[in-house]
């Protein structure tokens, strides 16, 4: 698998790893700054990578939704077609004891068929990391949507034959619970427009609610009057009272980013639309190395110590919300409410 993203400094990092029966494993972490754009450099990252693995143990490779990586895996497709033209098969490398072994597995058809079922299992898994990294969006209000779809799916495609996809459906289960499965995520679903008005799919998912209740609580912080602001203002939500239920904002439920439509007709409910703008905001991430990664900072003192009196500054403004909370501290680790 290989993930880009941006680290402080602003370099473009490509990590790479590789997934097996036993878990993911890191294996390096690559400055791409200066070639990230260019398909033919990163078709030989991972070229080595696969060397590197061994080509045997390689059944398919994973990136996010960049155009070069697509440039990249038509490089790739082209594998196939280039042990049957008429140039590779009169060529000398093509008699040899190694190139006859590696044709004979391209052009095997069980083998293609085996790749076949792996599309089919994670192409609906790529759409959810096509989502989490994307650019154009914050993410938090549409992952818990993102999962359920992706593990509808896979299922819909395997119904003749459950038992090829009961095995991924338990990683997946147990990923989702143990990695992923967050009352923030519960949050992100219920307050978004598109989903929570929609009445047949909102009533598959009615738990979200008490993911709701759960970010509530922790974000009143004992505040009983926030509390019952807060719980108050999702009926008004939920009734598509006042400017909630203008034509203009039912015509852009779907079309305009979360926060900006919270922004335009959330203000009858004030302390609601503050709530749902700080989670709507949020981004995910698909890569499990990058916040590890990120704690490695090479800064020095006097760096961090000012990085220190900036949070202390920005903590301060943020008083009217928690005067003792920090957002790592409001949000993350909230105890799972289960509902899948």
């Amino acid at each position: 698998m290989a993930d880009g993203w941006t680290d402080r400094c602003r370099r473009t990092l490509t990590n790479f790893l590789v997934y097996c029966p036993k878990g993911t494993v890191f294996l390096k972490s690559v400055d791409a700054s200066h070639i990230s754009k260019t398909a033919d450099a990163l078709f030989r990252l991972l070229r080595d990578v696969v060397l590197f693995v061994g080509p045997e143990n390689v059944v398919h490779v994973g990136t996010d939704n960049a155009a070069n990586y697509i440039a990249t895996g038509r490089i790739l497709d082209a594998l196939r077609a280039m042990v049957t033209s008429r140039e590779w098969t009169s060529s000398a490398y093509s008699k040899e004891i190694k190139a006859k072994k590696f044709v004979d597995q391209v052009l095997d058809s069980k083998f293609w068929n085996q790749c076949t079922n792996i599309v089919k299992l994670t192409e609906p898994l790529v759409r959810v990391l096509h989502i989490v990294d994307s650019e154009d969006r914050a993410t938090m209000g549409f992952l818990y949507q993102a999962i359920y779809k992706a593990r509808k799916e896979m299922v819909k495609r395997f119904q003749k034959r459950k038992r090829v996809v009961d095995p991924y459906l338990k990683i997946l289960d147990s990923c989702w619970d143990s990695q992923l499965k967050r009352n923030l995520h519960a949050a992100g679903y219920w307050l978004n427009p598109a989903f929570r008005f929609n009445a047949t799919e909102f009533e598959k998912h009615k738990q979200t609610t008490s993911g709701l209740l759960d970010v509530i609580e922790r974000y009143a912080y004992g505040d009983a009057y926030l509390d019952s602001k807060l719980t108050s203002e999702m009926r008004i939500f939920k009734n598509s009272e006042g400017d909630f239920g203008r034509q203009s904002a039912i015509r852009e439920r779907s079309p305009v980013m979360l926060d900006q439509w919270w922004e335009s007709y959330g203000c009858g409910a004030s302390n609601l639309q503050k709530l749902s703008i700080r989670v709507l905001s949020q981004t995910c991430s698909s890569s499990g190395c990058e916040d590890q990664l990120n704690l490695e900072d090479d800064r020095d003192d006097d760096e961090a110590n000012n990085s220190s009196v900036e949070n202390a500054n920005q903590n301060e403004t943020n008083q009217d919300v928690a005067p003792d909370l920090s957002d790592e501290e409001r949000y993350p680790d909230f105890e799972i409410t289960p509902w899948i």
